[in-house]
């Protein structure tokens, strides 16, 4: 599947959460940038409210993972 592709069918999934309660998650957050200002990885900026992830895991039991 193109990227564009797989992209398209994670928003359809996610777009589907609506509405419901999201009793639990767990993810693996990434870094916003490898290397920022101080060194090292940054995970934090006021001007990106949201985490970047590879892996969702929402409960009960809806999976969305990146590839």
């Amino acid at each position: 599947m193109a990227r564009d592709g797989w992209v398209a069918q994670r928003a359809r999934e996610f777009d589907q959460l609506r509405g419901q309660k999201i009793a639990a998650w767990t993810g693996v957050e990434m870094a916003l940038r490898e290397e920022a200002a101080a060194g090292g990885p940054q995970f934090e900026d006021p001007a990106v409210p949201c985490l970047q992830l590879l892996i969702l895991v929402l409960q009960p039991g809806i999976v969305i993972t990146a590839r």
